[in-house]
């Protein structure tokens, strides 16, 4: 599983993830490089989205399980996607061993619900109008710029 990476430290760029069924984008050119002051931040995401992993059994005291490769992989694949918008979200870990993503900037909320298996559920509020959508973590991916669109226009 590959996360954010570079040979320049100014010039960080969301990258591929390896884990089967989370293809690369399709121009990892195009996503524009991190302003440095969100580098450590996105550094200290993907180390917490490894610790998530690291859990013990039990973790919350109620038969909690790590989180899974695969909901690692949909996880790194979301940070990706929230990179390439200069977002540095909330980190939870589930306790059927997925993640809960979320952001909030103003009337934008943002909750990504990525389940054991990967699959990746999206809902959004920006202002009075609501948004979902479910499916694979690259699914989900190419419908946040859309969402983040919208959401520069209501500002």
């Amino acid at each position: 599983i590959v996360g954010l990476s570079t040979a320049n430290p100014r010039d960080y760029r969301p990258i591929s993830v390896s884990a089967a069924g989370y293809p690369a984008a399709p121009n990892p050119g195009a996503i524009a490089p991190l302003p440095p002051k969100l580098i450590p931040l996105f550094q200290s995401a993907l180390a917490t989205l490894a610790s998530y992993a690291a859990l013990p059994p039990d973790w919350d005291y109620e038969g909690g399980v790590p989180m899974t490769s695969d909901a690692q992989a949909a996880g790194i694949a979301m940070l990706n996607a929230l990179a390439s918008e200069h977002i540095v979200p909330l980190l939870s870990p589930l306790s059927d061993g997925g993640l809960l993503i979320e952001f909030t900037r103003g009337s934008f909320e943002l909750t990504l619900d990525v389940d054991r298996s990967g699959a990746v559920q999206l809902y959004a509020s920006l202002a009075t109008n609501e948004y979902a959508a479910q499916g694979s973590a690259a699914y989900v991916a190419a419908a946040l710029p859309n969402l983040f669109s919208l959401a520069s226009q209501q500002r």
